[in-house]
């Protein structure tokens, strides 16, 4: 292998050894610095009745973060409205019937952490509502 195949291939090994170890900033040994973006976290406050969130959220690789603060279990259940779509329009169809609506899909969330506790999730969101 030549020799600057194996630069690059000890280059990029470090570089994902670095991501995984959570680093924001790689500098490869012969001088160059590269910077890593971490993905953006939305933490989400759950208590009974209410939930403390971010009216938007930009669509990309995003972590929620799930905190339970309420003497119940709570979960966060991400659902992108297409068409034109409004949360309203989602809870008037899931009111109808027990289908999700072909317009509404699931894009996943963190699991139902127990009162007291924290639950994350990383997701891909698409854009949309």
């Amino acid at each position: 292998m030549p020799l600057d195949t194996l630069i690059y291939a000890f280059v990029g090994a470090s570089m994902v050894g670095a991501l995984a170890a959570g680093a924001t900033r790689v500098t490869a040994w012969f001088g160059t610095t590269t910077e890593i973006q971490s993905d953006p976290v939305v933490t989400v406050i759950a208590r009974d009745y209410a939930f403390d969130a971010p009216d938007t959220v930009t669509a990309g690789v995003t972590t929620f973060h799930l905190v339970n603060r309420g003497p119940s279990l709570h979960h966060l259940w991400l659902v992108r409205l297409e068409r034109g779509k409004t949360a309203a329009d989602f809870m008037q169809a899931l009111q109808a019937g027990w289908r999700m609506p072909s317009w509404a899909v699931a894009s996943g969330g963190p699991n139902a952490p127990a009162p007291g506790s924290e639950s994350s999730a990383t997701v891909v969101l698409a854009p949309g509502r």
